[in-house]
């Protein structure tokens, strides 16, 4: 009966999986039987374009930020072609990478292209490379993903063939997600392991089948029996087969981080062993929590954490913030970050997209980031970029924005919960320019709220 409220917890997250789902599971069905397909939206585009005329004899080209490559073996053309790279929004779940378009979408190859991708090693929080595998979207709005991708973990690399273009990126098949990013003192939470498909999909793949349909977001359950070794660094975790419940220590750590983590067994065929270049028959999810007593603010940078930062939070609202939603973290004079939300006059639960730049007339329930500081790493972020064609001049919003999560007051406190997800550009007004970074900021702020005798 120790973990009553949390177990229920659980089981009504794995309800609401289920309920998210648009089709209704058969675990004993084989790949073809799975149900209807699964519909995406496309992705919009985030960054420049990379364009190149490649012809009979062959030709590489990459994208802007050097994460996508194409080698067209010569022959594989037979006349010169434009063929184009560009980053777009990516909207395939499970995926801790960006997503490239590659055009034309109809071109035509008389032998297969090789399309490598390089992750990062921040590409690997929460999910494992050995769960990496490519995939693509093509119009019909679906992604698949190729169990034969190979994988170079040494050089961090993706590779497969391909005859076609469209939509391409990174999926991983499992990843791990606590209930919460923070979690008080001596609390407890439920931590789940997440996919898109499950053991009977990738265990029952045939060789030489091109790929495997992205089904709906679910919490991984029933294959307990490939589910082994929970840990935690700091704190306890005692794992109920395929998911877990998580007791934070009694007490706040010096540093305020935890580490969970969980082993994923016999998860691919062996016939892919070899085709996947020697990956492992198991492989390790690895999680990161707050633990905290009040107010936190946690920085990721290119997927490294470079702030698990406690310090002082706060946000003001309505008269205070000038009719806006301002927020803040600081914990030295080196060490702070500050964001807006336009037009919002009280906290609420919701999306706040970027700001795109385009003028100094703030878009109502639009955010705008005003500077991150660390330890002089990072200044003024700009949060859009300018796209140029022959024929127009517009900005465009990085992808992400304030999310606020939870609104609660516990005595007589008020606090906000979220994240804030940004990608950043060096230069605003250059055309089509890279962007620079990618940052995320996990933040639980405070807000005293002014009682009769505070006046």
């Amino acid at each position: 009966m120790k973990h009553k409220i949390t177990i229920q917890a659980i089981y009504i997250a794995l309800i609401l999986f289920s309920l998210a789902a648009c089709k209704k599971e058969q675990p004993n069905e084989p790949d073809q039987q799975h149900g209807a397909s699964v519909v995406y939206e496309r992705g919009n585009a985030v960054g420049p374009i990379v364009k190149k005329n490649i012809g009979a004899d062959g030709g590489t080209i990459g994208s802007a930020d050097g994460r996508i490559k194409l080698d067209i073996p010569a022959g594989a053309l037979s006349s010169s072609t434009e063929i184009s790279i560009q980053e777009v929004s990516n909207t395939l779940p499970g995926s801790p990478c960006p997503a490239f378009r590659l055009l034309p979408e109809n071109v035509t190859f008389k032998s297969p292209v090789n399309l490598t991708f390089q992750y990062q090693d921040g590409d690997l929080d929460s999910t494992s490379a050995d769960a990496l595998f490519m995939a693509f979207q093509e119009k019909d709005g679906v992604w698949k993903f190729i169990p034969e991708t190979r994988l170079d973990k040494k050089n961090r690399l993706l590779t497969v063939q391909t005859t076609h273009f469209s939509d391409w990126a990174p999926y991983a098949l499992f990843w791990l997600r606590p209930e919460k990013i923070a979690i008080k003192v001596a609390e407890e939470m439920g931590v789940f392991i997440l996919s898109n498909n499950d053991f009977n999909e990738t265990m029952g793949y045939k060789p030489n089948h091109e790929y495997i349909e992205v089904r709906q977001q679910r919490v991984l359950t029933n294959h307990r029996n490939h589910i082994k070794n929970w840990t935690a660094t700091k704190g306890q975790v005692e794992g109920l087969g395929d998911v877990a419940v998580y007791i934070a220590p009694k007490q706040k750590p010096q540093n305020p981080l935890a580490v969970i983590s969980v082993e994923v067994h016999d998860f691919i065929p062996p016939s892919l062993y070899d085709v996947r270049g020697g990956a492992s028959t198991k492989l390790l999810l690895m999680s990161e929590v707050i633990i905290t007593d009040d107010t936190y603010w946690q920085v990721s940078h290119q997927g490294n954490i470079i702030g698990g930062i406690e310090g002082k939070c706060s946000f003001v609202s309505g008269e205070w913030g000038d009719g806006n939603f301002w927020i803040a973290g600081w914990h030295s004079e080196t060490q702070g970050f500050s964001g807006i939300i336009y037009g919002l006059v009280a906290p609420k639960v919701g999306v706040y997209l970027w700001h795109n730049g385009d003028s100094y007339e703030p878009d109502h329930h639009k955010s705008r980031l005003q500077y991150i500081d660390l330890n002089r790493e990072l200044y003024a972020p700009i949060t859009w970029w300018t796209y140029c064609d022959d024929n127009s001049r517009d900005y465009r919003a990085s992808p992400g924005g304030i999310y606020i999560t939870k609104v609660e007051t516990l005595d007589d406190v008020e606090y906000v919960e979220g994240y804030i997800q940004a990608s950043f550009w060096n230069h605003s007004t250059a055309c089509n320019q890279p962007k620079d970074s990618d940052v995320r900021i996990a933040f639980r702020l405070t807000h005293k709220i002014m009682s009769d005798e505070d006046n």
